[in-house]
């Protein structure tokens, strides 16, 4: 358990930079995509970590991980966080991560944050429409981060996040491209499952 919540911290550290610099809300998607279809299925480990648990205990993991940061601040990030799938591949040198996240993030909380001062290269990846247009996502890399923000509703983090957006924009748009999770079956259940569990 004490493994589980150090892992906590670091992946709701990585949100917590984005969601402090913003507390309006944002409307929801027009075509809802659910954050574990964007997940590789190329993980050997997986977990869920739903705010509905304990928002008390996902806001200590969020103070912990951010300097500076005050209770009622840190209440505010966890409320912003609905569900965060986590794969990851573990090697004796590193971890590898793997994140979606459902949440509510606004773009401009987005655009403080992945800023070049800020040490972010920003990279566009366009992408077909069916109706013969384009629309263009974002793609951040940093020092040890990639990231990208494909709507307010859903966070993209660590390997082959590029991938992932073209997964969401495939669902997104309603595309013939899309298909079923390449998630093992049972592994989908078991994540989809069970709203009130770590």
């Amino acid at each position: 358990k004490h493994n589980i919540h150090k892992l906590g911290a670091k992946v709701l550290g990585l949100f917590a930079t984005v969601l402090f610099v913003s507390s309006c809300k944002t409307s929801p998607a027009t075509n809802q995509v659910n954050a574990l279809d964007l997940l590789d299925g190329r993980s050997s480990s997986y977990m869920k970590l739903p705010s509905s648990v304990d928002q008390k205990l996902i806001s200590k993991i969020v103070k912990s991980s951010f300097d500076g940061i005050s209770e009622n601040d840190a209440m505010m990030v966890a409320g912003r966080l609905d569900t965060v799938y986590v794969g990851m591949n573990k090697t004796k040198k590193s971890t590898e991560y793997q994140i979606a996240t459902a949440c509510n993030i606004p773009k401009i909380a987005v655009n403080k944050i992945f800023t070049r001062k800020n040490g972010f290269q920003a990279d566009k990846l366009t992408l077909d429409l069916p109706s013969s247009k384009s629309v263009s996502y974002t793609v951040y890399s940093g020092s040890s981060i990639r990231a990208s923000f494909p709507s307010e509703q859903i966070a993209l983090l660590g390997r082959s996040v590029q991938d992932m957006v073209v997964t969401y924009h495939c669902i997104a748009n309603q595309m013939n491209a899309v298909q079923d999770s390449p998630l093992d079956y049972n592994v989908y259940e078991w994540l989809s499952s069970g709203e009130n569990e770590i």
